[in-house]
């Protein structure tokens, strides 16, 4: 995989996804006995399998609350909303470090007392 977590507690929206599904997965798997015959089904002869109609709209409830509670661990929406301040849309995905943020906001906060 070429992207990667990112340090200070950053994690990329992909890893974010894949860690979020998976732990969804294992709720769902406690949730229905380890029997994947309870709520998923084979779809095509490669063997591709997707979630039951009811079932997915568990995995989408458990989806969300696992979202919402790792974002919280990891404050990532306030460290998100900071870094857009400092440089806009997706800012937390361009490479910029905190440092780099900070001294954006310090000049923000410089060029605001100088009007």
């Amino acid at each position: 995989m070429d992207e990667k977590i990112k340090v200070n507690n950053f994690i990329d929206n992909s890893e974010m996804i894949a860690v979020t599904c998976d732990i969804a997965d294992m709720i769902m798997d406690a949730k229905y006995q380890g029997d994947p015959n309870l709520y998923m089904t084979i779809v095509d002869d490669e063997g591709t399998t997707e979630f039951l109609p009811e079932a997915q709209e568990v995995f989408n409830r458990l989806y969300d609350e696992v979202q919402d509670l790792i974002a919280k661990a990891f404050n990532i929406q306030f460290i998100e909303d900071v870094y857009e301040i400092a440089f806009g849309d997706n800012a937390i995905n361009k490479g910029y470090t905190e440092q780099e943020v900070l001294n954006k906001l310090k000049e923000f906060s410089d060029n605001s007392l100088e009007n």
